[in-house]
C-alpha cells in the first residue's frame, strides 16, 4: 500500500498524500462521504488551476474560444475537459440532495 508519493520538480519538491487502496475503495462505494466529496472538489480545483495555467501560458486573451479551439485539436484536452464537466455535475449533484435534505 502507498502511504506517500513525492514529486520532484526543478528547485522545489512537492509531496502529494497517496491513499491506501482501502481508503479508494471507499471513494468508489461512497461509503465515506465527506472524503469522496473532498476528492472530487480536490480533483475539479486542480483541473481548474491546471486549465487556468495553460491558458495564461497562451497569450490569448479569449478563454472560451482557446478552450473550443483546443478540444477540436486534441482528443486528450477533449477528454479532460469532459471529466471536468462530470466533476462539475457530480459536485451539483450532491450539494443539490443534501440542500434538500436540509429543506424536507
Amino acid at each position: 500500500m502507498l502511504k506517500r508519493v513525492q514529486l520532484k520538480r526543478s528547485k522545489e519538491s512537492e509531496e502529494l498524500e497517496a491513499s491506501s487502496s482501502g481508503v479508494a475503495e471507499s471513494f468508489l462505494k461512497v461509503s465515506h462521504l465527506t472524503r469522496t466529496r473532498h476528492a472530487h472538489q480536490i480533483t475539479i480545483a486542480a483541473f481548474y488551476k491546471l486549465q487556468r495555467q495553460a491558458f495564461s501560458l497562451s497569450g490569448q486573451s479569449d478563454f472560451k474560444g482557446w478552450r473550443l479551439k483546443l478540444m477540436e485539436e486534441s482528443p486528450t484536452f477533449q477528454y479532460w475537459d469532459m471529466v471536468m464537466g462530470l466533476e462539475k455535475l457530480i459536485l451539483t449533484f450532491v450539494r443539490a440532495h443534501r440542500e434538500y435534505r436540509v429543506w424536507n
